[in-house]
């Protein structure tokens, strides 16, 4: 999973041109075939990219960075076999490089694979124990198994390498909620809000989670906040459930009419 693209649409042609124009001038380059891989791919030419990392791996078969990338392509494409070859590969040439394990982990995220997922994260922070994305997508492969402290603990540890990132209390209050730990998953939504006002998602949960504790003013305010923003909250709320009537059963509380109405679609 990857979360920057280094290049947005208005940049990749010029990058693309520069990078070609090394190339004529030297074409052994190896590095400017793997950039303008890169910039091929994050302009979604997949198959362009592939042709450059390939002339890459040509000109130097130890170039962990192409078998890197050209893995990381491969899974764009849905080709997870050929991009757990390229991982492997990277790894076999660097077996101490992070990075080969945390592609590889995503590799086997994808499958469901997430105890070797979790294997593979856990090596690339015992290699490089400072990057929070190795801890984040560990994090999250512990969730979807039902790990729910260790999910926890990696979410906090994202918070000590990057205080002021909103996302890991927003996907740690949403553990504390679905544990029942409603005051806890406040505070974390509260954190994720002022680290980003427009946080519209936090809003919305934090919203959800007053009205499991029957905080009916709180939940207004939020529930009304994020409408205005644009999201619709009748349809994120059937996401989780069947109607009004659910809720209310699975956490024992009557909502106020006003509000049951903003969770219940209109009669025909």
């Amino acid at each position: 999973m990857d979360f920057l693209d280094i290049f947005d649409r208005d940049e990749n042609g010029p990058a693309i041109e520069d990078l070609t124009k090394i190339i004529e001038l030297n074409p052994t380059d190896v590095e400017a075939y793997n950039n303008r891989g890169n910039a091929y791919r994050d302009k979604g030419d997949h198959d362009l990219a592939i042709e450059d990392f390939n002339k890459a791996i040509e000109l130097n078969p130890d170039y962990v960075e192409a078998y890197n990338n050209r893995g990381k392509t491969y899974r764009y494409k849905g080709e997870d076999d050929l991009a757990l070859e390229d991982f492997n590969k990277a790894l076999e040439v660097a077996p101490n490089d992070p990075d080969a394990y945390f592609n590889r982990g995503n590799a086997y995220s994808d499958e469901g694979e997430d105890d070797l997922a979790i294997e593979d994260f856990t090596k690339a922070i015992e290699l490089n124990p400072y990057d929070q994305i190795y801890y984040y997508l560990r994090g999250f492969c512990y969730e979807f198994k039902g790990e729910s402290a260790l999910a926890i603990e990696d979410h906090s540890a994202v918070m000590e390498l990057n205080p002021d990132n909103p996302d890991p209390y927003f996907y740690r209050g949403k553990i504390y909620r679905d544990k029942g730990a409603c005051d806890c998953a406040i505070e974390d939504f509260n954190k994720a809000i002022e680290l980003y006002p427009d946080y519209t998602t936090a809003y919305y949960y934090r919203a959800e989670t007053w009205l499991r504790m029957g905080r009916w003013n709180n939940a207004r305010a939020d529930l009304t906040l994020v409408k205005s923003k644009g999201m619709d909250i009748m349809k994120r709320f059937r996401e989780n459930y069947k109607n009004v009537e659910e809720f209310e059963k699975k956490y024992d509380v009557k909502l106020p009419e006003d509000i049951a109405v903003m969770m219940t679609p209109e009669q025909a």
